[in-house]
């Protein structure tokens, strides 16, 4: 939270302006005398117990602002309905209680802190410090990557499957290899047939053919009247 920034801010008890500057806010930052937190700032009138509703935490100085945590201990009826204010928006500002030195700056014409140190805080409807609010000064958590659980496995499924994934791997191989050497024979029936052929006779069936194919011969007659036969 932002329980005090850098600025000009008019404080409710002395109603006076007064300039916090970031040096003064960063050398001061954790000098906390008190670190209780209220349900309202002590006003001249002491304070009931159960008023403690929370402490103040870890104060530091960060982007111009005295930052802390606020931890609020819901022990009380007080504590809790602060709580449920803070939830609902009814309540929304953080307002310090400090001390320390102070000089008058002629040329500002202004009071300036040189010196602080802290008495505690209490939540409250308004404070001085404009920036000073609860919800609008939360650390927003960077969203978490959802994590993608896998359904896990029984060990003897496991086996199981990795063995039947096994066999079926090893008779698609087997497969591939009778394929492989199927292709890769001769065709013994094929070039059986083929020796045969080039074995066989020459039959007078086939020669008697082959003549068919000569053009046969014819007679022809000479000047002296004999007959002569020509062949092709």
């Amino acid at each position: 939270m932002k329980m005090l920034g850098a600025g000009t801010w008019t404080d409710s008890a002395k109603k006076t302006p007064l300039y916090y500057s970031e040096d003064v806010l960063r050398r001061n930052a954790g000098n906390w005398v008190d670190n209780s937190h209220w349900s309202r700032h002590l006003g001249g009138v002491p304070r009931r117990v159960g008023e403690m509703i929370g402490r103040t935490t870890n104060p530091r100085f960060e982007d111009g602002h005295i930052v802390a945590d606020i931890e609020y201990h819901a022990l009380s009826q007080d504590s809790r309905d602060t709580i449920a204010m803070i939830e609902a928006g009814v309540a929304n500002f953080v307002s310090v209680e400090h001390g320390g030195r102070e000089r008058w700056n002629v040329g500002t014409k202004q009071y300036e802190a040189e010196e602080l140190f802290f008495t505690g805080s209490a939540t409250v409807n308004k404070g001085a410090c404009q920036t000073c609010k609860i919800r609008e000064n939360e650390e927003t958590p960077a969203p978490e990557e959802p994590i993608i659980e896998e359904p896990e496995m029984d060990t003897v499924e496991l086996e199981k499957t990795i063995a039947e994934q096994g066999n079926q791997l090893k008779e698609l191989s087997a497969a591939v290899k009778a394929l492989t050497d199927k292709l890769s024979e001769p065709n013994k029936e094929l070039e059986a047939r083929i020796d045969a052929l080039e074995k066989e006779p020459v039959t007078k069936s086939q020669t008697d053919y082959a003549k068919e194919l000569e053009a046969p011969p014819f007679v022809i007659n000479t000047e002296r009247g004999e007959m002569r036969m020509v062949g092709a």
